[in-house]
């Protein structure tokens, strides 16, 4: 019976470390399905939240991790505001996120959206932050990149650190798809 408990945990343990699918080796239709769009009974406007893509960095003695999506929301008056949503987690100082820029240095819309300090377990390398944001994007910079990807940067006080971040081209195809099924809907109405 102790066997057959420690061989039922050590697998329930491998379950919880499989590694999120690979949003690069995905299909359209694949990315397609796991994007999302809600709008409850209290919400005035309705949101659209793409595929989340999360990736871990080694960052000398500690890790780097950062998760990411584009998401939209939807007015009743038919207008819509696309972000590009990033939260980075990270071990040191503080880098104070405040600017973000297309490829090519185009400066976007940015807002910080949260601070916080996670935790401090280690004496040496200073505390966890965690820092959230997002930079505003056209309808029009996601249709020029559906074929080529989009790739935004975003910007620390320190000029030497920053968090590029991109999305592939069957990413950015499948979530235009998905704004315009949800446009179709006159009334962007509930789809929960």
């Amino acid at each position: 019976m102790r066997k057959l408990s420690i061989a039922i945990l050590a697998t329930l343990l491998m379950q919880g470390c499989q590694t999120a699918p690979n949003v690069y080796q995905m299909s359209e239709r694949e990315i397609a399905y796991m994007h999302r769009y809600s709008r409850g009974e209290f919400d005035s406007v309705g949101k659209l939240t793409g595929l989340d893509i999360g990736e871990v960095h080694s960052q000398g003695s500690g890790s780097y991790s950062s998760k990411r999506f584009i998401r939209s929301l939807f007015s009743e008056d038919g207008s819509v505001l696309h972000q590009i949503y990033l939260t980075a987690s990270y071990t040191g100082d503080w880098r104070f996120y405040g600017g973000a820029a297309l490829s090519g240095g185009e400066a976007l819309k940015f807002t910080s959206l949260d601070r916080s300090v996670t935790g401090c377990p280690y004496r040496y390398l200073g505390c966890n932050h965690q820092e959230s944001m997002v930079a505003e994007v056209t309808e029009e910079h996601l249709a020029a990149s559906a074929n080529s990807g989009l790739r935004v940067s975003f910007q620390t006080r320190y000029s030497n650190i920053s968090t590029t971040v991109d999305f592939p081209p069957a990413y950015i195809s499948s979530y235009l798809k998905t704004v315009a099924s949800v446009r179709s809907q006159a009334s962007y109405g509930r789809r929960d």
